[in-house]
């Protein structure tokens, strides 16, 4: 192992992403739902040193013109 590197515990961490088209109701627009970290796992990359934030939620709406 390097003398810079700091050992970590193993882990998984689970990302999950969703997509909606909305053609339906709005022309050329969708909504995307998107998690990281879906378990709130708390670790730190190898090699890093600094923990990774937990979970991530995001929404968005995208318009196409």
């Amino acid at each position: 192992m390097s003398g810079d590197m700091l050992p970590t515990d193993d882990y998984f961490v689970h990302d999950i992403w969703a997509n909606w088209d909305l053609e339906d109701y709005v022309p050329n627009a969708s909504l995307e739902l998107r998690v990281n970290n879906l378990f709130d796992e708390a670790y730190t990359p190898v090699g890093s040193g600094i923990p990774e934030a937990g979970r991530d939620i995001r929404v968005g709406l995208r318009y196409r013109w």
